[in-house]
């Protein structure tokens, strides 16, 4: 089977997920995410690295809004049946409020 070790996710944490494509991620949805975080200190948000260009300006967004840089957990694209599997390690799966994932 598929473990959280290999997608470099904390096995005693409560994994919150979001496939969409980070250029759907507008400021007002991370600060939802952020605010759950925040209310749950064992919890971690783990998003795809898709675009890569994309990363820095979340990160930058992240950082600047006061967000654990650790709580934050980016993967890259993978075979759709890699990445079905992998879907199953998450605990919630989140979405954004314009975009359906």
């Amino acid at each position: 089977g598929v473990s959280r070790y290999e997608w470099g996710l904390p096995k005693d944490k409560v994994v919150l997920a979001c496939f969409n494509t980070l250029i759907k991620l507008r400021p007002k949805i991370l600060r939802r995410w952020l605010s759950a975080l925040r209310r749950s200190p064992d919890a971690v948000l783990w998003l795809l690295r898709a675009p890569k260009v994309a990363e820095a300006n979340v990160l930058q967004w992240w950082n600047s809004s006061g967000g654990d840089m650790d709580r934050l957990i980016f993967s890259d694209g993978t075979a759709k049946e890699d990445h079905i599997r992998r879907s199953g390690l998450a605990d919630i799966f989140v979405d954004t409020d314009i975009y359906g994932a």
